[in-house]
């Protein structure tokens, strides 16, 4: 049994900026923003933001970058009526497509670039415009 194997296997540890920096991306929803007829969906979507930012926050001044990449929910209502018992509507993409895994793995790499090594705790929508429709954006 070696012992020094043991203890690095029980500490990890992430790679500091001398060593290259860390890049840490969390995939979510856009439920994070709150939906009536999905509570539990929003605290869960909300509660990884949150994580996403106080990593960010914790770990930012070693020179790891945390962000988060959120899409529309595949369950939205797009039916066009309004959520159940309220006058609000889903909000739907400008474009004539839906947010497919490419687009949602493009911006994953956009955040995993060297490039992008200044950024970090931030939440980008790929959401093909809807946010600008949606009083509900952040």
């Amino acid at each position: 049994f070696d012992t020094k194997s043991a203890k690095a296997f029980q500490e990890p540890r992430l790679a500091g900026r001398a060593e290259g920096g860390t890049r840490v991306v969390a995939v979510s929803s856009r439920d994070w923003l709150g939906w009536p007829s999905r509570p539990r969906a929003a605290a869960q979507a909300a509660s990884l933001i949150a994580v996403v930012r106080s990593l960010a926050l914790a770990h930012g001044r070693i020179g790891v970058t945390v962000n988060a990449v959120v899409g529309i929910p595949t369950h939205a209502n797009i039916s066009g009526d309004p959520a159940p018992g309220t006058h609000l509507y889903e909000p739907t993409a400008l474009s004539s497509e839906p947010v497919s895994a490419d687009d949602i793995a493009a911006s994953v790499a956009f955040f995993l670039d060297t490039r992008s090594g200044y950024i970090t705790g931030q939440t980008l929508q790929c959401c093909g415009g809807a946010g600008l429709l949606s009083s509900m954006s952040s």
